[in-house]
């Protein structure tokens, strides 16, 4: 599992240049999704706790405290977004277990219910259309070199 920055989320205004933080906690908070109708943002959360997993947090725009919270596997790619389903009614993210594939955890309670079955190709980014009607991905993977360098004075 990676090791979380410390984050918050904040609403920033671009008019004035206003800056307000939106959750009452102190902790990791990344990737935060505002919900179609601009109500509510989804967001993976860390509990301040050591060796706690991530979870998906659920708060009004108007911040404060969550008003749901899901448990996920250990298996979620932190790294890539959550995404609300264009009715608002379920928060979408990526599963790697196996295979990476799109999950979607409802929002009224619900087991979270695998939406693709793809078998190969990390998915590093993911998004709905407004309509709902499409998905748009991207597939890739990663890589780097690692170089070692011996006596690089002489």
């Amino acid at each position: 599992m990676l090791e979380p920055l410390d984050s918050e989320i904040y609403e920033f205004s671009v008019t004035d240049g206003a800056v307000r933080a939106l959750t009452n906690r102190k902790g990791p908070d990344s990737s935060p999704a505002v919900s179609p109708d601009g109500k509510l943002i989804a967001a993976f959360y860390l509990d301040e706790k050591p060796n706690s997993p991530f979870r998906i947090m659920v708060i009004p725009f108007e911040g404060g405290a969550a008003l749901k919270t899901f448990d996920l596997p250990p298996t979620v790619d932190i790294r890539g977004s959550v995404r609300w389903t264009p009715d608002g009614r379920a928060i979408t993210y990526i599963d790697t277990r196996g295979t990476p594939n799109l999950w979607s955890q409802p929002l009224d309670g619900g087991p979270p219910k695998q939406l693709t079955n793809w078998k190969a190709d990390p998915i590093p980014a993911f998004d709905w259309s407004r309509d709902g009607k499409w998905l748009a991905y991207a597939v890739g993977s990663m890589t780097s070199d690692v170089v070692l360098i011996n006596d690089a004075r002489r």
